[in-house]
């Protein structure tokens, strides 16, 4: 009994001692912390001093997307050119999409679905092409800002098809990607989109449509 408790002594020793000596190892990381750490200063708002519109089509356009400009009026025959030039035999619609377009079955030669949460993955894929509108853009990034709306349908719609056609309008674009965000709703997904989704491996070796549609098409809608 006495070996036993002089093992159980020393044991409860060395415990105390690795406690002590890691707290006063975090005490100390604590006050390097402290001293390192320096108060940042907010980011500046980076805004666009030209036409935010033509700014944001120029960027985009590099980013290999294709911008059109059109009359609001012009939207349902423009998307006929376009899915018909893209030879797309079948659209899915996100339901804002559905409701500014006015509900149409076809689309030239593209069949028309409109997306509900029981259209699979799988369905989308067959389907290959999506239509939605957009939250807001960005002059700054070329970038179009999705924020999960009934207009800009779920996140699997701009991100399942091969095709994806985005209705924007003028006024949606900000001169700044900060003000794109302040039109967003926090609570709901946001997804930001700067040309056809992309990426490069080792060798800069371009891909594009990994891990999202390979085509982006913006019809950017001038506000009547």
């Amino acid at each position: 009994m006495g070996s036993l408790g002089a093992m159980n002594s020393s044991s409860e020793e060395s415990r105390s001692q690795l406690m002590t000596r890691l707290r006063e190892a975090l005490a100390k990381n604590e006050n390097l912390v402290k001293r390192s750490v320096k108060k940042r200063a907010a980011l500046p708002n980076h805004e666009v001093t030209a036409d935010p519109v033509e700014t944001f089509v120029e960027l985009a356009t590099d980013y290999r997307a294709r911008v059109r400009k059109i009359r609001s009026a012009a939207v349902v025959s423009t998307l006929v050119a376009e899915l018909t030039r893209d030879g797309i035999s079948g659209v899915a619609l996100s339901l804002g999409a559905m409701e500014l377009l006015g509900h149409p079955t076809t689309l030239g030669l593209a069949k028309v679905t409109q997306d509900l949460p029981t259209l699979s993955f799988a369905q989308l894929g067959e389907i290959n092409a999506s239509i939605t509108t957009a939250t807001s853009a960005s002059a700054t990034t070329g970038s179009v800002l999705l924020n999960s709306t009934a207009g800009d349908g779920r996140r699997a719609l701009s991100l399942v098809v091969d095709f994806h056609y985005c209705l924007l309008r003028a006024s949606q674009v900000c001169s700044s990607f900060a003000d794109a965000l302040a039109m967003c709703e926090p609570s709901r997904p946001i997804t930001v989109i700067s040309g056809p989704s992309a990426t490069s491996d080792i060798e800069l070796s371009r891909v594009e449509g990994v891990h999202g549609p390979r085509n982006l098409r913006i019809l950017l809608l001038e506000d009547q």
